[in-house]
């Protein structure tokens, strides 16, 4: 490994290459050996010292994708922070998807090819007794009625200020659906139930955690659900029976 420990001063770049190169792939081949997972601590443990040494960890990275090497793709993705730690601790199985950037849960499930009924979106609201996130299929529309009625609550839409605050690792606009790992209450939709694959922003624009129904459900292991939400077109006609 390049670093000051490691690596002998003064004898040049090309000795360093070549005391590391086990860990490099040769310029034509592909990822061999254990993969990126031989080398991927380099980008964070090594003391970079040239644009040439950057160039052949990249180079390294590049290659294990290409061949198609899963710890390689997940190292080019990221979510927040917070949430992979909560995802961590939890020692549940999830997949980070990538998609072209987009704004909004519904508009990233059409990007993604995922379906609309299998995403998920945060609604976080407040009132004199704290924050409540409810989370929804991306196509529906949160009913704010039947929420305080759930919860006995007043709760109402925070604002977007609010929200950086409250997720300071997030990106605006992507607030990851899974309160819990925020340390927020959270009450989830029963519609969710009736899917086997769930998906929520990561934290940012381009990533979704990808999760079956029951490690979805684990996480959320003692926070309230109910029927919280419905189909837009519905949504006058419910109010008008109310």
């Amino acid at each position: 490994m390049w670093n000051s420990k490691t690596t002998p001063q003064g004898n040049g770049f090309s000795q360093r290459v070549s005391q590391c190169s086990d860990t490099i792939p040769p310029a034509r081949s592909g990822c061999d050996g254990d993969g990126w997972t031989k080398y991927h601590h380099k980008l964070t443990d090594l003391r970079l010292e040239s644009t040439e040494q950057l160039f052949y960890v990249l180079r390294s990275l590049l290659f294990c994708v290409a061949d198609g090497d899963p710890t390689a793709r997940e190292y080019l993705m990221s979510i927040a922070p917070k949430l992979e730690a909560f995802l961590h601790h939890n020692q549940v199985d999830y997949e980070v998807v990538s998609h072209p950037y987009s704004d909004g849960a519904l508009n990233t499930a059409h990007l993604a090819c995922v379906p609309v009924k299998n995403m998920a979106k945060a609604v976080v609201l407040k009132d004199d007794d704290g924050y409540v996130m409810a989370i929804v299929p991306s196509m529906n529309k949160l009913m704010l009625r039947w929420l305080n009625t759930k919860l006995n609550r007043r709760l109402h839409l925070v604002t977007e200020a609010a929200l950086e605050t409250l997720f300071p690792d997030c990106e605006m606009g992507a607030v990851p659906a899974m309160g819990i790992a925020y340390g927020m209450k959270t009450c989830w939709d029963d519609e969710l139930n009736a899917v086997h694959d769930l998906y929520f922003q990561g934290g940012n624009h381009r990533e979704l955690v990808h999760l079956q129904r029951e490690q979805f459900k684990k996480l959320l292991q003692g926070q309230p659900h109910a029927a919280i939400s419905c189909d837009p077109d519905e949504a006058d006609a419910y109010a008008t029976n109310s």
